[in-house]
């Protein structure tokens, strides 16, 4: 039976959901297929199907069984385990969120690496009339503020120096660190008091804290990073956010397994 739908959305790049289309007939009972039953249920021509099959193949998301025909592979897998493991850390990382939200008032946001990238994955935005936004999915440089020394800090030194070496330290403000050997010094610091205070190294006028978030391995998996106006930070309150985000952290570690 062939599934092959038209789309008339411009928007839609053809080769790519063909490709998917392919992906999306391995989600059912039948886990191996040959070129002639991908194309007959697929609608595309046997020529199209071989390209796309050839493609995938080389991407990681099929190979060839015992029998020569197609099923996924592993990287199909581990894409799906990082999805889980993200829904998983969210889902614990919540009523604690909440309630660090509700202990200091200020922004908070659930940080992540992603391929190099500090990416937001949850916020709470602080009540207060002046207080600092953050963006879901937003992506920026993996040493971003208080959360992304966190992250970096954790980092192999090749993968560290992989991406700096391909992106450069960018200066956000005038306080930003954009020497490397001065950047590893700080992630060092980080590292020996486990957590990061960050004035002004990110936006002007602004203070970050942020403590790392343990898998059930001890990976560095995610920060919780809180950011308030100075003018709320002084340095005995700065000292009272950090032992309250350290600790958050410290219990989301612990039902995400570590102990």
């Amino acid at each position: 039976m062939k599934i092959r739908k038209r789309f008339d959305d411009p928007n839609i790049i053809e080769a790519v959901e063909n490709a998917l289309l392919l992906l999306d007939l391995f989600d059912s009972d039948q886990s191996h297929f040959g070129v002639l039953e991908l194309a007959e249920k697929s609608g595309l021509s046997k020529s199209t199907v071989h390209r796309l099959l050839y493609t995938l193949t080389h991407r990681g998301y099929l190979e060839r069984a015992e029998d020569q025909k197609y099923r996924l592979a592993l990287k199909v897998f581990r894409l799906g385990s990082r999805v889980r493991n993200h829904m998983d850390l969210r889902r614990q990382a919540a009523p604690l969120i909440k309630r660090l939200a509700d202990q200091t008032g200020e922004t908070l946001l659930l940080e992540i690496l992603d391929r190099g990238f500090l990416v937001p994955i949850e916020k709470i935005e602080s009540p207060h009339r002046i207080t600092v936004r953050g963006e879901v999915g937003v992506r920026r440089p993996a040493y971003y503020g208080a959360g992304g020394q966190i992250l970096c800090a954790y980092l192999d030194d090749d993968e560290l120096d992989t991406i700096i070496m391909e992106r450069g330290l960018e200066a956000f403000t005038p306080r930003s660190i954009t020497n490397y050997d001065e950047f590893k010094r700080r992630l060092a610091q980080v590292r020996q008091q486990g957590f990061a205070v960050s004035r002004e190294q990110a936006l002007l006028g602004v203070v970050g804290v942020a403590a790392p978030i343990r898998s059930h391995s001890g990976k560095v998996v995610a920060t919780i990073a809180l950011a308030a106006p100075m003018i709320r930070m002084d340095d005995q309150r700065t000292a009272e956010v950090v032992e309250l985000v350290v600790q958050t952290c410290q219990e989301i570690s612990e039902r995400l397994g570590y102990r």
